[in-house]
């Protein structure tokens, strides 16, 4: 059921619903449009009516809204963006990247089953994923064709859809309601809380076969046994004897993957996939295993795979492109340079290169060529609200404060919440000796982020307005 209606406004404005695009099981879906950079967005919320009272819903609305802030550190780009929580009345919402695609079942419904390698690279990019949400401590538990998108744009797989709903649902009902949850879950989900004996506890191994059973899939066009059936002495089809072509080693993985003992799986994706897919044989899991070391702050090493994935393909631009910014981290400009034009070489249209190669040049001091390349990203893409606010810190750094200025006010055209650009024109006014314009921008800086505050105390920039009463009362003095 929707309890947002098309064309409501929402979170004081924010976004605009435009449709319900799913419900009527554990939540409800719906597509919007962000009023600030009018980019579309998913926004899901619990669905009212599954919960038999206002304590239970309030309960796991509590753990929707935990599993959304931990679900916005898991950057990855094969796993769904989570942007904020918001909260509407009594009724929060997670909001998402909108992924415009289909989803593997989609796709396979479509198609028929998919050939090995298609389907390998999409668990690939899937388990690369999975893997940056384990290294939170986190378990995903709803593994599934129907939950991994396929990007319309790129045809990139797009891991959605956590499973506090699989939680949910067999919270309330000690069974699972979908049939295509049922097919994929490992048999310690089957558990009830109120079994007499212990409950098996999840783990890593429980996400290894859902994963599993998604490729069984992929490579059959059949749906796995389910597990409780298995438990009950109806034996699993080998996935041979649906599609007599498969390799032995991908059958073989297959089966491993979805035994019924947790034991008797591998125990990490990463050792789940090495057994038909290792990562030296393939520039794709080199680049998603130097993503997943990104993300973990081991810049090094992500070089390391980075450049693996090189050797194997040497003209693979997201790889470039990936690897300057990790050398930007490290402080090796110049090398990021470098990789950023190797980038350019092959998609001279990838706006992101120009910006981050715009960011290495600035920290070299050479401003020109720093600003030439941020023009060159936004003649690409003329909304990237991070390319204009470098160029106005640029801008700023040559002393031409007007240009720098009016290149902030584009990032607030875009992003009117962007509290980094109210500072910066604050700080540019200051310099400028524009006491009003400066008070103006300080306090709608820290109106939406009051750490600016304690920052606009302690800089010597403001020394010019220190003494001015409205300052003293702006930062607290």
């Amino acid at each position: 059921m929707a309890f947002w209606q098309a064309g409501q406004a929402i979170d004081n404005g924010k976004y605009e619903i435009r449709e319900c695009i799913g419900g009527g099981g554990f939540g409800v879906t719906y597509k919007a449009i962000a009023s600030g950079d009018r980019q579309v967005v998913a926004i899901k919320t619990l669905n009212r009516n599954l919960f038999k009272s206002d304590t239970e819903f309030d309960k796991w609305q509590t753990k929707f809204i935990n599993e959304a802030v931990c679900l916005s550190k898991c950057s990855h780009p094969h796993i769904v963006e989570v942007r904020e929580v918001i909260r509407e009345g009594n009724l929060w919402g997670m909001v998402m990247d909108y992924v415009e695609g289909t989803n593997l079942a989609e796709c396979v419904a479509d198609k028929g089953r998919l050939s090995v390698d298609e389907a390998i690279a999409y668990i690939r990019q899937a388990g690369a994923a999975l893997s940056v949400v384990h290294d939170k401590a986190m378990l995903h538990r709803d593994i599934k064709p129907q939950n991994i998108m396929l990007r319309a744009a790129t045809g990139e797989a797009i891991l959605i859809d956590f499973g506090l709903a699989r939680e949910v649902i067999f919270d309330q009902t000690q069974t699972f309601t979908n049939a295509g949850t049922e097919c994929y879950a490992a048999p310690e989900q089957y558990q009830p809380r109120t079994a007499s004996k212990r409950r098996t506890k999840l783990g890593y191994y429980s996400d290894v076969y859902a994963l599993a059973a998604t490729l069984y899939y992929l490579v059959t066009a059949e749906t796995p046994l389910p597990a409780n059936f298995r438990q009950q002495g109806i034996p699993l089809p080998a996935p041979q004897h649906h599609n007599p072509d498969l390799d032995d080693k991908v059958n073989d993985a297959i089966l491993t993957g979805m035994a019924l003992e947790p034991q008797d799986r591998p125990q990490t994706v990463a050792a789940w996939l090495e057994l038909f897919a290792p990562e030296n044989n393939d520039p794709i899991f080199c680049f998603d295993r130097g993503l997943d070391l990104y993300n973990l702050g081991r810049n090094e090493e992500a070089i390391a795979s980075y450049d693996k994935a090189l050797q194997i393909k040497s003209d693979y631009n997201a790889v470039w492109n990936n690897r300057g910014i990790d050398l930007s981290k490290l402080g090796r400009y110049e090398e990021a340079i470098a990789s950023y034009d190797k980038a350019l070489q092959i998609n001279p249209d990838k706006h992101e290169s120009w910006d981050g190669r715009g960011v290495a040049l600035f920290h070299l001091g050479r401003y020109e060529e720093a600003i030439a390349s941020f023009d060159k990203t936004l003649q690409i893409n003329p909304s990237d609200d991070i390319a204009w606010y470098n160029r106005g810190f640029t801008l700023d750094k040559l002393g031409r404060y007007g240009e720098a200025i009016a290149s902030w006010d584009k990032v607030l055209q875009i992003k009117p919440d962007k509290h980094e650009a109210w500072y910066a024109k604050a700080v540019c006014y200051a310099r400028q000796n524009n006491l009003e314009d400066a008070l103006k921008h300080l306090q709608q800086a820290i109106e939406l982020n009051p750490k600016w505050r304690e920052t606009a105390k302690n800089v010597s920039v403001f020394d010019n307005i220190r003494r001015d009463r409205r300052f003293r009362i702006l930062v607290g003095e």
